[in-house]
């Protein structure tokens, strides 16, 4: 057998052998061979990205969903966690982040909203407040959650019903939380929210419903007098990441979004009209 066919050979060995440890990134290796990249961002939260010049961060009480968003510890890496906890193989486009980013679950772009809501109450010791609409049209609520009661069918309806045993404790929230996540959707985010103004503010959700959905959650906002504009950092979920990363903008190539009232604006290739956005 000459060296060629014997150099051919071990090749397709090494190929084989990478499939069969890891299949599920075997191609991304192939279409990423280079390692994933090492860069660093500097800031430790969200309230210390710098904001653009001429522009001003709108003040927030310090209870606030706004001023919890704000606050948000940013990863020092830039690299993003897969579905199964593993790194991708090649450096995202993200301006950041957020360090409390769910290490169990994949987060869905729908999701985000609604997971650092529940971080939100749990934080200010208010999970009992939590009330999101899910996609089965029940209300999700910690109190009959940890009273032991589910959700359940009554004349087509959903109900909740007696169906476990009660249960406050630590293992119960996160299971709790890891349910609302599983039933949350576009439709849930829909009838949680509405629309009523036009300029955004932080916690709001900028949703493009159809066809297929986008969220975009508003962790901080300033705003620019001279101009009437206002910029934005927006949070998103990976699909299929874990991770929650800000988004950037699309002609800058800042993590900052500029919005002009009665304007559309861009990012990340999704434009979106003031009609879009919602609060809670």
């Amino acid at each position: 057998m000459s060296r060629r066919y014997v150099l051919l050979w071990m090749v397709l060995g090494v190929l084989g052998l990478s499939y069969w440890i890891d299949p599920v990134h075997f191609y991304a290796r192939l279409r990423y061979p280079t390692p994933p990249d090492q860069k660093t961002q500097p800031y430790g939260y969200v309230q210390q990205i710098p904001v653009p010049t001429g522009f001003t961060r709108v003040s927030l009480p310090l209870d606030s969903w706004g001023y919890f968003l704000r606050n948000l510890p940013l990863k020092s890496s830039l690299r993003v966690h897969l579905w199964d906890g593993t790194f991708y193989p090649k450096a995202l486009p993200v301006a950041a982040l957020l360090a409390n980013s769910p290490n169990t679950t994949q987060v869905q772009t729908t999701q985000v909203p609604v997971w650092l809501r529940m971080q939100y109450f749990q934080q200010q010791q208010r999970p009992d407040s939590l009330s999101i609409t899910l996609k089965n049209g029940i209300i999700a609520r910690w109190t009959p959650w940890k009273r032991g009661q589910r959700a359940g069918k009554l004349k087509g309806k959903t109900v909740w019903e007696k169906g476990a045993a009660p249960d406050s404790s630590e293992t119960g929230w996160q299971k709790f939380q890891q349910w609302v996540l599983e039933q949350t959707d576009a439709t849930s985010l829909l009838k949680t929210t509405q629309h009523l103004r036009q300029t955004p503010a932080v916690g709001d959700i900028w949703l493009l419903a159809q066809p297929t959905p986008v969220v975009y959650l508003v962790v901080d906002v300033a705003y620019n007098n001279t101009s009437g504009q206002w910029a934005m950092l927006l949070a998103r979920g990976g699909t299929p990441a874990q991770d929650i990363g800000l988004a950037i903008a699309q002609a800058e190539k800042s993590p900052w979004v500029i919005y002009t009232p009665d304007k559309t604006f861009e990012v990340e290739g999704h434009k979106f009209s003031a009609q879009a956005l919602r609060q809670f």
